[in-house]
């Protein structure tokens, strides 16, 4: 059975998709097994040569042969293929919220992929693999060794987490930027990225902050948030001083929630924005309440898609993609190797890109 995927040169600004291609389903012994109609026992008995002690007919054997030629399949001495001469397959597995900046993080994440290709210990080769959070028990039928090596998932929702606890292994997966108990993760380190924003904004004497979160909260931009708030009052910062406002995460609910941050105190001056697709709705609210900024309103972000191209630009706190690119290719490709998983994790900060919304 042929199954059809879309292939986007994600090097391409424009985006547009270049071509389809074909990718032919591996053969497997169930395959076999109902073509030949005969036991899955029968089949893999024959094709690893024990056949020859068991009361299994000569006409049997060469049938499954012969139909095991036709479908094209392909013997493997392991249940992760190591073959030393092809590269592995890899499938990305990943939410395709947004695909309208370039810089945003996964969009970053192809092209490491793909600088990283010239220094990896063994070639590979990767398909885009686009799931709804929450979704991903949608594609169990991909992550197996039908279709790939090895996978990375990116972005999953605590529903996703679920699904990938109580399945079982049969390809080794790499966790992006997610911890999941069972499952090697590279990720950013969260907490630690809160406590940042917050010794940045701290040191330059703010007394009242503002925080805006989005309203699709995660484990991430909670951890986030609790970094930011825990060095805050570890400073003598009181909670009372430390003002919240949720919105969907977007420009027009950083508008709406920087003017709920503006009704609940006049006195804030130091705003963290949560994710910085919401940044471009919060210069346009202190704009039109003409506040200036950094003179009288300093913003710090988290995420680089769009804080660059803003005016003013704003700073902001990024995922050190390309490190993180290369530790997991390396891990998946090391356990793709070994045949088992190794459970690694490991942890990296968030980079500070100082911009004019907030100088250094």
């Amino acid at each position: 059975m042929d199954k059809i995927f879309c292939y986007i040169d994600f090097r391409n600004p424009t985006w547009e998709v270049k071509e389809l291609m074909t990718y032919r389903q591996r053969i497997n012994l169930n395959d076999i097994a109902e073509e030949a109609g005969v036991s899955v026992t029968t089949v893999s008995l024959v094709l690893n040569g024990k056949a020859a002690n068991t009361r299994i007919a000569e006409d049997t054997q060469k049938k499954v042969r012969d139909i095991a030629a036709q479908l094209g399949y392909e013997k493997k001495s392991s249940i992760f293929p190591v073959s030393p001469d092809q590269p592995y397959r890899i499938g990305i597995f990943c939410s395709m919220n947004d695909y309208i900046f370039p810089n945003l993080p996964i969009n970053r994440f192809i092209k490491s992929l793909e600088d990283y290709k010239n220094y990896a210990s063994h070639p590979f080769e990767y398909v885009l693999h686009p799931y709804i959070i929450n979704k991903l028990c949608d594609k169990e039928s991909f992550l197996s060794k039908q279709y790939y090596d090895g996978a990375v998932i990116t972005t999953t929702g605590e529903m996703d987490n679920h699904f990938l606890l109580s399945r079982h292994k049969n390809i080794p997966i790499v966790m992006y930027n997610r911890l999941v108990a069972g499952y090697s993760c590279v990720l950013l380190d969260d907490y630690e990225t809160g406590k940042n924003a917050a010794k940045v904004l701290r040191n330059h004497d703010h007394s009242h902050y503002g925080v805006i979160i989005p309203e699709e909260i995660n484990e991430s931009i909670s951890h986030r948030y609790t970094g930011f708030s825990d060095d805050l009052i570890g400073h003598g910062i009181s909670k009372n001083n430390i003002f919240i406002a949720y919105r969907p995460k977007n420009g027009n609910g950083g508008y709406e929630a920087m003017k709920e941050l503006l009704t609940k105190s006049s006195r804030i001056t130091g705003i963290f924005v949560l994710n910085d697709l919401m940044t471009s709705g919060v210069l346009t609210c202190l704009k039109e309440q003409h506040i200036r900024i950094p003179e009288s309103m300093e913003i710090l972000s988290f995420g680089d898609s769009v804080a660059s191209r803003l005016s003013p630009s704003v700073t902001s706190f990024s995922v050190p993609t390309e490190l993180i690119c290369r530790d997991f290719i390396t891990i998946l490709i090391d356990e793709i190797k070994s045949g088992r998983s190794s459970e690694v994790y490991r942890k990296y900060p968030a980079l500070c890109n100082y911009r004019e919304s907030c100088p250094k």
